[in-house]
Formats: structure tokens, C-alpha cells, sequence
């Protein structure tokens, strides 16, 4: 009975070694009740700005939306995910730091979720391995859940992947586990499912969260539209 026990608690703590974080779907990360959709819906104003100053609370989970913001340090959870890669690693933003989104392999609403480091170049982010990522690997990623910009209810769910193993204090690499052939198919959805009104028009347009939330960072197409304007950074469908 003792070599059992010892047996039995060597396999534990082997298990916890490789896992440090908790392993989650990441439909647990994005998901938003949708008593909190509908009250971010209601309070929606024409031209009143949708930020955490006008409407506190509504439209993030509570474990990860604060009001004031705190700092990327402190924001959120510290977890692991298993997604399909949507995307090879982009420069994002000012183009200083790698991005790539990532989707349950299931697949569905609340399935999407946008996952990067601070930077391309230093040792830490080339630890992660997400610079050599690519369309279709599954893979295992351990990440800090954070919102962007976090001063806003209208900004989107990322996880930072630059995590060190608090055993080791080694930046924990994402893990390939399997390589499709190709990403998913996208989901169909309609213009208005993500927003309503006319963005041109007296008065614009207001963002539909009750039916839109759940495809943040979720693969889709909108079909049979036509673009009426377009600039540098932004267009009009």
C-alpha cells in the first residue's frame, strides 16, 4: 500500500510540472451573461462613447473587467488553452509584436480568442514558439487573459503568452499537439447581427452585444454586401 501511495503522488506531482495553469475552453474566458449583453444594448446612446467612464461593469466577465483598469501585471487569470490556429503570426499594431487567433477546435459561439506577445524580437516571445506557428496546428497555450484597451467595454479579450514557469522562472513554450490540413470553416453571420443602424446616417450605428459578443475572434463570413466607403484603416460595408 505505501509503494501504491508513492507511486500515485510521483504521477501527481510529474502532472503539475507540465501543467502549471489550469486548463480551460476558452468559451469560459469570452462568454458574457447575457443579462450583461442586454443591459450594454440598453444603455447605448448616440453619440455617447461606451467606455468603462459611461458604463462600468456591464460588459466583460467580472474576473476580468475592473474598473479602474489595473495594470497588465494584475488584470487577469493565468490559464491554458487548446485551439486551432486561424492565422501565421502577424505584426500587429505599429507592427512590433506577433499575433495570431486561435479558435476552439469545436468551433461554435464564444470559441475565438487573439493570442500575442509585447514584441517579435526579444528572447522571451522567440521562447514562446509562436513566431514559427502556422494555419491549422492545434496547439496548447498557457497565457494571461488581459482586455485591450482595457479603459474600454467596447475593446476585445487577448492572451499573453510571454508566461515564465513559476517552478523554473523558463518562459513556457506553446505546444503543438496535432496539423490539420486547413482552419475550420467560418461561421455565417449577418451585418446585423453585429451591429445595428446605418453608420452613415443621423445618428450612426449602435453595436448589437446581445447577438455579436459571442464572435469575437471567432472565424466568420458576411456574404452579400457591398463596400461604401473605404480609407487607409477602416471601411463601411
Amino acid at each position: 500500500m505505501k509503494k501504491l501511495f508513492f507511486v500515485i503522488i510521483l504521477i501527481s506531482s510529474v502532472a503539475f510540472s507540465q501543467s502549471p495553469f489550469p486548463l480551460v475552453p476558452i468559451q469560459q474566458i469570452q462568454w458574457v451573461h447575457p443579462d450583461s449583453l442586454r443591459k450594454a444594448d440598453s444603455l447605448q446612446t448616440a453619440g455617447v462613447a461606451f467606455n468603462a467612464a459611461n458604463f462600468p461593469h456591464w460588459i466583460e466577465d467580472s474576473r476580468y473587467w475592473h474598473v479602474p483598469p489595473l495594470s497588465a501585471t494584475q488584470y487577469g487569470d493565468t490559464v491554458t488553452v487548446v485551439g486551432i490556429v486561424l492565422n501565421k503570426p502577424q505584426m500587429y499594431a505599429l507592427g512590433n509584436r506577433y499575433a495570431v487567433f486561435i479558435q476552439d477546435t469545436a468551433g461554435g459561439p464564444w470559441s475565438g480568442i487573439i493570442v500575442l506577445a509585447n514584441d517579435t524580437t526579444s528572447p522571451n516571445t522567440q521562447a514562446t514558439g509562436i513566431q514559427v506557428l502556422d494555419t491549422g496546428m492545434v496547439v496548447k497555450v498557457v497565457g494571461r487573459v488581459e482586455e485591450f484597451p482595457n479603459a474600454s467595454s467596447t475593446g476585445y479579450t487577448e492572451l499573453f503568452t510571454v508566461i515564465p514557469d513559476p517552478q523554473t522562472g523558463q518562459i513556457i513554450p506553446i505546444e503543438v499537439l496535432d496539423w490539420k490540413l486547413s482552419r475550420p470553416e467560418p461561421v455565417e453571420v449577418r451585418v446585423s447581427d453585429l451591429v445595428k443602424g446605418n453608420a452613415s446616417a443621423t445618428g450612426g450605428h449602435q453595436i448589437n452585444f446581445s447577438n455579436g459578443e459571442q464572435w469575437e475572434d471567432v472565424y466568420v463570413i458576411i456574404k452579400n454586401v457591398s463596400v461604401i466607403n473605404r480609407s487607409g484603416t477602416v471601411g463601411i460595408i
